[in-house]
Order: C-alpha cells, then structure tokens, then sequence
C-alpha cells in the first residue's frame, strides 16, 4: 500500500509543476492520463513434500522437497529446501559422477540442455550428512511463476548420500570461498523482482499442508528473533524452558556470529532439534519422568550420535510442552514434533525422541525441522529477522 501511495504523489507533484490544463476550446490535445502505478511483488507458493524420517548410525534424516526446472528442453527436480545452506546442487548424471546411483531421473544431464555451460571449477561442500564434490554448471532454471533465467549452481560429481538440495540461507555461506556462489533465492529476488523474503509452513512427515512461499508471507508473523548473523540464520534465544514452570532448565550457548561457531541457526535442513550435551541431558531427563509416571521410560539406543525413544507406548499428552524463551516471548515445542513415530534401519518403527547433540560439531544449536513445525516461518532477509507464528490449524 505505501508503493501505491509514493506514485500517486509523483504523479500529483508532477501536475502541480505543469500546471493545470487550459479549458478546452476545441484547440489542443487532452493531458495523456497518469500511467498506472507499479504492481505490488508476487507471492510464489510451491508445496513441498516430506520423505519420511528414518534413523540409523548416519544420524536421523527427513527431507521437505520442492519442484524445479532446470535446462532446455526443461528437466525437473525435486530439491531439498534448506535454509542451511546457500548452495544450489543437483546430482550429475553418469557423464559427470562415475559413483551415482543407476536410478533415472532427479539427475542433471547438461548434454541433454541445449542451454548448459559446463566448467571445470570445483565445488566441495561438507553437509551434515557427508560431504560432495561438483562442478560449476550454467543453465536456465526455473521456477513455477516465474520466467527461468540464467543461473550457476553445483552439479554434484560424488555421490555423497546427499539428495538435491536448494540452499537458501546468505552468500557468505556459499561454495566455493574464493568466489562464493550467488544463492538462488537471491538471484530470484534481482531477477523477479519479489520482496527478500521467503516463509515456510513444515507439517512434518505423513502431514498435508507444507509449502514454501518465495516473495513474502501469506500471514504476519505474531513473534521475531533478530539475525545476528548473516551467514546461516543466527538468532540468539535465551533459554530452553518447561511450559507451567518458571526456571529454565538450560541455557542457550552465546553466538560467536562468524562461520566458525557456535551458533543458534534456524535450519529447514536440520531434521532434529540439535542442542549441547547439558540443554540434551535436561530435555530427556523431563520426557522420562513424564514417561515414567505413564510406565513407561527412555532409553539410549545410540551413544554416537546420541539417539533415545520411548521404550513402551505414551500418550503425547502426558509428555512436557518445551519452550524456546527469547526476549519477551516464548516458542512451545509440542510433543508431537519432538516425538516422531519413526522407522529404525532394522525395520523396527518406534516412538523416537527427534533431538540430538551438538558437543561433537561445537556445541551450538539449531533449531530444524521439530522446532519449525511448530510454526509458520518467515525469512524476512530484507529486515534481518526471522518471525514466527503458532501453527495452530494452519497444517491440514
């Protein structure tokens, strides 16, 4: 509404300099009318899919997808969206990664693109996951809404059991160092015209309603954490609370703000919430009393990463209701996104408890996937902010 306004004012100022115009006494043109003001920045919705949570020695893993085009003809992909990261990678096909995976499709194939440009300059990337390799590629892409334009991004050359991913947090992240990459989402901005800013509502796994919306939000947010650096999304919360009590239970690590940490980060990519040791110990301590009382208890199936379910059927109800404070607000975690009906790599599904340590990484936090669920998320890049909304019946 303040765009509208500021044109129509240029446009009054600008009669007012002219003069107004003479009567019409059959001499002379009518005034041009004023042209029409600008048009506001589209809102792009894309919904995302989930591929499930699965948990084993590599960690615990869980992938919201996105649909994208890249090349001519156009080729699709489905890519993890990952505000962990600032890098736009997709797996190469056999004439560029000797050790993929045989399965067709999901790969980029740059003799197939009429519009691809291939280099030589190496990407290396090291993901929580594993680390990759890949080469510098230029092709159009696109994405639903929007013309395709011209962009560089990694074509993945190792396979390192790391999926397609659309890195969305700031070029300071990005590969490689010496001449990091222009995220995607910010080449979107520069090249649609949109708002820096990008929301996403993450239902968590077997759940409708994810989306990622590019350009804005379709809700205001109720609550904001200030980005206290940009590299990842770095907040800085105060504490790990219990909903009905007033003592927190552990504190927050202060940020370093740099690359090297620690750090609090607000992660899409990140399927657990990631704490240190003592924040951990706490939040497990207060399940397994809750457990307890219901007869049942946690048990640590994992020391390397630490990994714990619930060994006997609980009701989410009985489990606590943990709070994030920072500043004046709190954020609850509920126990049904801290807790996930999970498939262990032998087969056997259980009720997993979603947080992980941070010790052996130093010692930050990272508030993924179990956190944001609770909450339509909102990257407000333009005001260096992060801001939230309680899920509430957003997700279907």
């Amino acid at each position: 509404m303040k765009r509208l306004a500021y044109s129509a004012l240029i446009v009054l100022l600008t009669l007012g300099m002219l003069g107004c115009p003479a009567a019409d006494n059959g001499g002379g043109d009518a005034p041009p009318p004023p042209p029409p003001p600008p048009a506001e920045p589209s809102l792009t919705s894309l919904d995302l899919t989930h591929s499930g949570i699965t948990s084993g020695l590599e960690g615990t893993r869980g992938e919201y997808y996105a649909s994208i085009t890249v090349g001519t003809p156009a080729q699709d992909f489905q890519v993890v969206v990952d505000s962990g990261s600032s890098n736009l990678i997709l797996l190469g096909d056999s004439s560029l990664c000797n050790n993929c995976s045989e399965e067709p499709g999901n790969k980029y194939s740059p003799s197939a693109s009429s519009t691809s440009q291939m280099t030589d300059k190496q990407i290396v990337i090291q993901y929580g996951s594993g680390k990759l390799e890949a080469l510098e590629a230029k092709d159009v892409v696109g994405l639903a809404g929007h013309e395709p334009f011209e962009y560089t991004f990694g074509a993945m050359t190792q396979d390192a059991g790391v999926p397609n991913i659309m890195g969305l947090a700031y070029q300071a992240l990005a590969e490689p160092k010496d001449a990091p990459l222009e995220p995607y989402f910010q080449a979107l901005v520069a090249n649609a015209g949109i708002d820096n800013v990008f929301s996403m509502l993450l239902c968590g796994p077997g759940n409708p309603g994810s989306k990622i919306e590019f350009g804005g939000s379709s809700i205001d947010p109720t609550m904001y954490m200030p980005v206290t650096f940009e590299g990842w999304y770095v907040v800085q919360p105060d504490s790990m609370n219990v909903e009905g009590s007033d003592e927190p239970i552990a504190s927050f690590p202060q940020n370093a703000n740099n690359l090297e940490g620690p750090n609090t980060i607000v992660d899409s990519g990140t399927t657990q919430l990631v704490v240190p040791d003592d924040m951990l110990n706490a939040m497990v301590d207060q399940i397994n009393t809750a457990a307890e009382a219901a007869g049942a208890k946690v048990e640590e199936i994992q020391q390397s990463p630490p990994t714990y379910i619930i060994d006997g059927e609980v009701e989410l109800s009985a489990l606590p209701t943990f709070q994030v404070a920072a500043g004046n607000h709190l954020y609850d975690i509920a126990p049904g996104t801290y807790i996930q009906n999970a498939k262990l790599t032998n087969g056997e599904t259980v009720q997993l408890i979603m947080i992980g340590s941070s010790d052996a990484t130093g010692g930050g936090a990272i508030l993924g996937q179990v956190f944001m669920a609770n909450f339509y998320t909102v990257f407000d890049r333009a005001n260096q902010r992060v801001g939230f909304t309680p899920v509430g019946d957003l997700c279907g």
